[in-house]
């Protein structure tokens, strides 16, 4: 049973999206496409096509949104605390802006500890036919509060094949923090059988510590 409708048997779908306690999100997030027929639909049969029919920046939005409703989810199970739905959007708005807003910082400018430059941001490009792509990036928090890292691989007609944005609670070096995405990636990549596959991040510093390898 759901743990906050108390209505449905919980689903990783109906924790998601839709339960009634989530109808705001489902409002704010109109470009995803469903209805209560999908209530018994496995969680990743219904995202997967969200990946292929919606923009990267709702798709980003989605998987933060995600992770964070199921973070609401998990505050009611072990500690009783229900947090409202709002305050959660409003997370998760604030935490991609300030994931993108780290992304984008220069390297190398003195201010943050860093030491090299990005490489410049182009257009995403598919891998060869019958590979996978995946693209990581990694974001420290300047006030040492904690990193986050996210992966998205897709194929080579871009269909989004499986994703991850995870929060560290630890304060790491920039570049150890790419290089830990680097390493999600990998392993997200073979848990889902998503091989052969070809890597592609920004962080020039790492590549060039992986290219003297």
């Amino acid at each position: 049973m759901c743990p906050i409708c108390l209505k449905k048997a919980e689903s990783s779908l109906h924790a998601l999206w839709r339960c009634a306690s989530l109808k705001a999100v489902r409002i704010v997030c109109d470009f995803v496409f469903g209805h209560a027929s999908l209530e018994s639909t496995p969680f990743l049969d219904f995202m997967q096509p969200c990946g292929s029919h919606v923009g990267v920046n709702e798709f980003e939005f989605l998987c933060i949104l995600w992770w964070r409703v199921w973070h609401r989810r998990s505050l009611v199970v072990h500690y009783h605390s229900l947090v409202l739905v709002l305050k959660v959007m409003e997370w998760a708005v604030s935490f991609l802006k300030e994931f993108r807003s780290a992304s984008m910082v220069k390297v190398g400018n003195g201010k943050d500890g860093r030491d090299g430059d990005r490489v410049a941001n182009h257009p995403w490009q598919p891998p060869p036919a019958c590979f996978f792509k995946i693209n990581t990036d990694a974001a420290v928090n300047g006030k040492g509060k904690g990193s986050g890292i996210g992966v998205v691989i897709r194929d080579c007609d871009g269909k989004v094949m499986a994703s991850l944005c995870r929060n560290i609670l630890a304060n790491y070096e920039p570049q150890i923090a790419e290089a830990l995405a680097i390493l999600e990636g990998c392993r997200l990549a073979i848990n889902h059988n998503l091989m052969p596959s070809v890597l592609e991040f920004d962080a020039l510093v790492v590549v060039r510590v992986i290219c003297k390898r």
